[in-house]
């Protein structure tokens, strides 16, 4: 069996945590983030997930992932396993196209203001392992890439 795949990707923005945390809680800037590779849906009316129920490692809800936002791409059920509200959180979600998927976001602070933020990501395909890491890349750097021109480029 071949060892996950493990992504990194780092941004420094001039913002203050705060700022940051609201953004990628938001179901707003989550969207403004994949699209338009996909959009994630979420239960009618949710705004943040910081403002949901999060028991550890229990499902939050069913997402579907449509590719451009109409086409259906992947499914999965959000489990947040870590929540560590103003600093990020774990999510380990079942999918339809992985046998594993883990994103780790965290907002750590940089001497004389603004933040990293981090994200971790450990996954395994069920299929395709090369085109899966290619996506999951251009994906990431597309999400930082509006992080950036978001919250200006430290």
């Amino acid at each position: 069996m071949p060892d996950p795949i493990v992504l990194r990707f780092t941004s420094t923005l001039p913002a203050p945590r705060e700022a940051v945390w609201q953004w990628i809680s938001s179901w707003a800037g989550i969207r403004r983030e994949t699209m338009p590779f996909f959009a994630m849906t979420a239960p009618r009316g949710m705004r943040s997930i910081a403002e949901v129920k999060v028991v550890p490692g229990q499902r939050l809800f069913r997402s579907y992932l449509l590719f451009g936002g109409l086409l259906p791409l992947d499914i999965l059920d959000l489990t947040v396993v870590e929540l560590r509200p103003g600093q990020g959180f774990t999510e380990r979600s079942p999918m339809l196209s992985m046998k594993r998927w883990q994103h780790r976001r965290e907002i750590i602070d940089r001497p004389g203001g603004g933040v990293e933020l981090v994200d971790t990501l450990s996954f395994e395909p069920r299929l395709m392992r090369g085109l899966s890491r290619w996506f999951v890349t251009r994906l990431f750097e597309h999400r930082h890439a509006v992080l950036r021109r978001q919250f200006g480029h430290g």
